[in-house]
């Protein structure tokens, strides 16, 4: 009996034309026949490909279980589970099925971790079952990484960059990763920075599977909370520009104020609570605000040690000169908190310079203008105005 070589015979078929029989005896059943058109030279024979099967697609492996280790879980592991609910559409991409996974930890006296290890449908977090403690798709451990990646790496960082995030999910998200980070590593008390109920550490103790998902919704409220201000501080940020910025010479070069002149109260209060982050991100030392009733704050970054005595003294003044009052005594303008002698100002212990605002809501608009704020910093910043005017 004579072997003869299965493409040898699409050749030979090839010069009078391959038949699909020919086509499936060499493909198992499944090759196909391709014909090509004639060229048009006369008595030239069609083209014959024989084309391969595509390879059948593997079953997508689906994931219906998140299992972090036996009791007590961690808190990176209860995050690490709140951003896979927290972001589902990037969590199936990475883990098909995942989002409608049950969250259970492995229980050590009911379970094997024999069975777990070969279970490819369970996430497992914060531990490896592999005996030579290698990572694969069904496992994020930092455990399992080199001592130097350790220090900067707990399950949470891994998921949020398993995850792929953009870059704005990242900045609502960066409070939450240094504070996972933080307590993951330096042995801080567990969620404590999170500010969340006394239920959280319940599983520490006495953990189940009911309380095990109850602390799991409530960290996820938890993640959430911290994401919506850091959308508060961004929103913020793109919406908040100074009306005016100025440079006033200092004691040690230009200092820069941003100006901010709301239009209405209620642009105010949507982002009161960023403002002075936003500005000296951007740059500035000094904040002035204009309130819509014409309050007037003055905000200094504490970390550039400005003179914030001598800008209370200056607008004290200008307050007296205004409202035709006798200058009290330079200490008593210097001093912290309210003064009876111009109650329009007060000196708060963080340094800032207020009238009126959320510490003093009572207190009567100030009659300085914008450009009388501008003229007051000017002078308290120039030394020799200072001193030529009995101010030193």
């Amino acid at each position: 009996m004579t072997y003869q070589d299965p493409t040898s015979q699409a050749t030979e078929d090839a010069e009078g034309g391959v038949t699909q029989e020919t086509a499936e005896r060499m493909f198992g059943g499944a090759g196909r026949v391709e014909r090509a058109r004639p060229n048009g030279n006369g008595g030239a024979k069609p083209q014959v490909r024989v084309v391969e099967p595509e390879p059948e697609a593997l079953p997508t492996r689906k994931y219906t279980r998140i299992a972090p280790h036996s009791r007590p879980v961690h808190l990176d592991e209860f995050a690490a589970a709140a951003l896979i609910r927290l972001f589902p559409h990037q969590a199936e991409d990475r883990w098909p099925g995942i989002a409608r996974a049950e969250f259970l930890p492995f229980d050590l006296d009911l379970e094997d971790a024999r069975d777990l290890r070969d279970d490819e449908g369970v996430l497992k977090l914060g531990w490896n079952p592999l005996p030579n403690r290698m990572l694969r798709e069904d496992v994020v451990d930092d455990h399992s990484l080199p001592d130097e990646e350790r220090r900067e790496r707990c399950t949470t960082t891994l998921v949020a960059g398993l995850l792929v995030l953009n870059s704005k999910d990242r900045f609502l998200l960066k409070p939450v990763l240094a504070e996972v980070l933080e307590s993951d590593k330096r042995g801080r008390r567990p969620l404590s920075s999170m500010h969340l109920a006394d239920l959280v550490m319940a599983p520490f103790t006495n953990g189940n599977g009911e309380t095990y998902r109850e602390v799991l919704q409530i960290v996820v409220w938890a993640v959430r909370k911290v994401m919506e201000k850091q959308q508060r501080f961004l929103s913020a940020a793109e919406r908040l520009k100074p009306d005016h910025t100025w440079y006033i010479p200092g004691p040690r070069g230009l200092v820069t104020v941003h100006v901010l002149n709301y239009a209405d109260s209620s642009e105010l209060e949507q982002f009161e609570g960023a403002v002075t982050a936003v500005c000296r991100i951007r740059g500035a030392e000094i904040i002035v605000i204009r309130n819509p009733d014409g309050h007037i704050q003055v905000i200094g970054d504490p970390q550039k040690r400005l003179p914030m005595h001598d800008v209370a003294l200056g607008l004290r003044a200008y307050e007296c000169h205004l409202r035709g009052r006798n200058l009290p005594p330079l200490a008593e303008l210097r001093r912290k908190g309210t003064i009876p002698e111009v109650p329009e100002w007060h000196f708060s212990d963080s340094g800032n310079v207020l009238n009126g605002g959320e510490a003093q809501p009572w207190t009567p608009a100030t009659l300085l203008q914008l450009e009388n704020v501008e003229k007051a910093l000017e002078h308290v910043f120039d030394p020799a105005w200072m001193k030529a005017h009995g101010f030193v």
